[in-house]
C-alpha cells in the first residue's frame, strides 16, 4: 500500500532524482514536480533551480497553499517548511487520491502520519563540496544543456557562515537519522544506489568548473568538519 513518502539527507540532486523515480513508479504519488515547467528561467532571488521553476495545468498544485517566504520554490522542497499549510495541503492531496512525497525537515514532526522515510547518504566530502559551490555560483540544480560561465572565485562569499550552516545542516540531518534509522519505515539509499535508479529526470550531475586556487582550496577544505566526518564513520 502506498503512503506519504518523505526524502532526508543532504544531496539536493539525490531527493530530487528519487522522487522522479518514486512518482514515474507509483501513480498514486504526488510531489508537485509533474508539471514544472522546464522553459521557465527558475530564478529567486538570485539564486537559481529547477526548484523556483513554475508549475502549469495542475489544478491540485493550483489549490494549495504557499507562504510568501517560500519564494516560489517548489511544493517538493517547501511543503515542510510551511507549518501553518501543511495539514490544509496534506487534507487536499489525500482528497485527490493522492500520497505526497517531498522532502523531509528535521525536526518536523510527522510522527500521527502513516509513512514512508528514504534517508539519501551522500561522503560527506563530496557533499560539501557540492553545497559549497553551489553557494558559491547561486545555483543549486542543472539541467540537460546548461553549461557554467566563468571562473569559480570566493569574491563576496561568507565563507565562515557557508561552514557554520553546513555543520549545524548534516549534524541535524545525522541526528534525525540516529533517531529513526532502526524503524521499519526507513529506508536508507546511499547518493550512488539513488542516481543509478532508472528514471527520466532533466537534471544532471554538476558541470565541471575551473576556479581560482583560494576557491579550490576552500571547497576541498574538511578540517572544520572533523567531528561530523567521525560521526559519518560510525554511522553508515
Amino acid at each position: 500500500m502506498s503512503k506519504h513518502t518523505f526524502i532526508y539527507g543532504g544531496p539536493r540532486n539525490g531527493s530530487w532524482h528519487m522522487q522522479y523515480y518514486l512518482t514515474a513508479t507509483d501513480a498514486t504519488l504526488y510531489s508537485g514536480t509533474e508539471n514544472i515547467d522546464h522553459s521557465h528561467d527558475g530564478i529567486s532571488d538570485g539564486a537559481q533551480g529547477t526548484i523556483f521553476k513554475r508549475v502549469v495545468d495542475d489544478s491540485l498544485y493550483d489549490s494549495l497553499e504557499f507562504a510568501d517566504y517560500t519564494k516560489g520554490g517548489n511544493l517538493f522542497e517547501v511543503a515542510m517548511l510551511m507549518p501553518n499549510f501543511w495539514d490544509a495541503n496534506l487534507a487536499k492531496i489525500e482528497a485527490a487520491g493522492k500520497f505526497l512525497v517531498c522532502k523531509g525537515t528535521d525536526g518536523f514532526d510527522v510522527s500521527g502520519i502513516d509513512h514512508n522515510k528514504v534517508y539519501v547518504q551522500k561522503p560527506l566530502a563530496d557533499q560539501w563540496r557540492s553545497y559549497a559551490l553551489a553557494r558559491l555560483i547561486g545555483k543549486f540544480q542543472w539541467e540537460t544543456g546548461e553549461t557554467p560561465s566563468g571562473e569559480v572565485t570566493l569574491d563576496g562569499a561568507d565563507t565562515t557562515e557557508m561552514k557554520n550552516f553546513f555543520v549545524s545542516r548534516m549534524t541535524a540531518a545525522f541526528d534525525n537519522y540516529e533517531t529513526y534509522k532502526d524503524d521499519s519505515n526507513v529506508t536508507l539509499k546511499t547518493f550512488s544506489q539513488v542516481i543509478a535508479l532508472d528514471t527520466a529526470s532533466p537534471l544532471i550531475a554538476t558541470p565541471t568548473h575551473t576556479y581560482t586556487t583560494e576557491a579550490s582550496d576552500f571547497l576541498s577544505d574538511t578540517s572544520f568538519m572533523s567531528a561530523l566526518l567521525t560521526r559519518e564513520s560510525s554511522l553508515f
